[in-house]
């Protein structure tokens, strides 16, 4: 009988103690328990969505890193493309100009400076006629008193 006495006493004493307890946190209102459970939570998504933020802006920052690098790549390559399209375009103008000259070269070789030669004898001797011509008529219609023979 005298351990269910003690525990009898046992069990008053916790039953005591914690509707003591209980009463001491009785005095905080509910508004109160809510406003620091509100105020504990709002604490801890601020630094979830803070940690979320700084995560997220660095991974912003090295995305765009990377596209800068592409895109400095990408206008390297193509500089290079056009630039060497540019040496090609002129390296095969060279070639066509070099090529049309050797064929003018070569046409002027096989002409038969002989025949120049006559052809620019016969021309001179037309345009002397032509002149001599032009003068004897220009003479002729004149006349000239002192210069000319009767």
């Amino acid at each position: 009988m005298r351990k269910i006495v003690v525990a009898l006493v046992i069990c008053s004493f916790l039953f005591i103690g914690t509707s003591i307890y209980a009463q001491s946190t009785s005095g905080l209102t509910f508004s109160d328990w809510y406003r620091q459970q509100l105020h504990s939570v709002s604490e801890q998504m601020n630094k979830e969505v803070q940690v979320g933020f700084s995560s997220m802006k660095k991974s912003v920052e090295t995305q765009e890193e990377q596209l800068l690098k592409e895109i400095e790549q990408k206008l390297s390559d193509f500089f290079l493309i056009a630039s060497g399209s540019a040496k090609g375009d002129i390296e095969n103008y060279k070639k066509d100009y070099l090529q049309r000259l050797e064929e003018t070269k070569e046409s002027l070789i096989q002409l038969d400076l002989m025949e120049v030669e006559q052809e620019m004898q016969e021309t001179q001797m037309v345009i002397e006629k032509e002149a001599f011509d032009i003068l004897s008529e220009l003479l002729s219609d004149n006349d000239f008193d002192g210069f000319t023979e009767k």
